[in-house]
């Protein structure tokens, strides 16, 4: 959801910057490569190993996301990742069914696709909180697949981080790895295909023998 649906990313980083510097931690950009994608479970599971904090408790989780969905609504300048609309209207003109897979907590999510306005385009949602098992294993995905009674093969995921691919691939699913929001493509290359724009995409739909061969192989 965050860097695909919504351009958040730095948001969430800066956010979470911010909280591991109030608990004496300096976070790295390796660490954010690292933990992209995971659930704040696994978030926090890592942060209290490596700079040997106490293990984080339900209630400091859960503190931790609802201030930052207030700190999100607070802000003006959140908005859908360029081209996604057009992206969510063609699928939508097309009859695809769509689904929301993120590792984000239900209130993120919702809230998220509320703000923007973005409800509307997706037949179900599946969380983090869904699932017992976060991304990179392919549970959440699953689960998406189960919810509109589709074949993992039928299904096509659209990533932005190594632990999403990892996920989708582990369902048996066919994944697009987007790069217009940062990711660097070698972290995405063992994605189906590769794009910087959802531009690219939109034309795949357009092009029969290019769809064939994203479903088909």
């Amino acid at each position: 959801m965050d860097g695909v649906l919504v351009d958040s990313e730095l948001y969430h980083e800066q956010y979470l910057t911010d909280v591991c510097k109030r608990l004496g931690v300096n976070i790295t950009r390796e660490d954010f490569d690292i933990l992209r994608g995971t659930t704040a479970e696994s978030f926090w599971e890592y942060i209290a190993k490596k700079y040997s904090l106490k293990k984080a408790t339900p209630t400091f989780i859960e503190n931790v996301r609802t201030g930052y969905i207030d700190y999100l609504k607070s802000l003006k300048t959140v908005k859908p990742v360029e081209g996604v609309i057009e992206l969510l209207e063609t699928l939508e003109f097309l009859k695809f069914q769509k689904v929301v897979a993120s590792s984000a907590s239900r209130a993120r999510v919702q809230a998220l696709l509320e703000m923007l306005d973005l409800s509307k385009y997706f037949a179900e949602k599946v969380s983090g909180q869904d699932v017992e098992k976060g991304k990179p294993e392919p549970d959440i995905f699953l689960v998406c697949a189960q919810k509109i009674d589709r074949s993992p093969a039928q299904c096509v995921v659209i990533e932005d981080s190594p632990n999403g691919v990892a996920a989708a691939k582990a369902a048996g699913m066919k994944c697009i790895g987007f790069t217009g929001t940062g990711t660097e493509a070698k972290k995405l290359s063992d994605c189906d295909l590769i794009i910087k724009s959802f531009e690219e995409i939109i034309r795949v739909l357009k092009d029969k023998k290019s769809l064939n061969h994203l479903f088909i192989g």
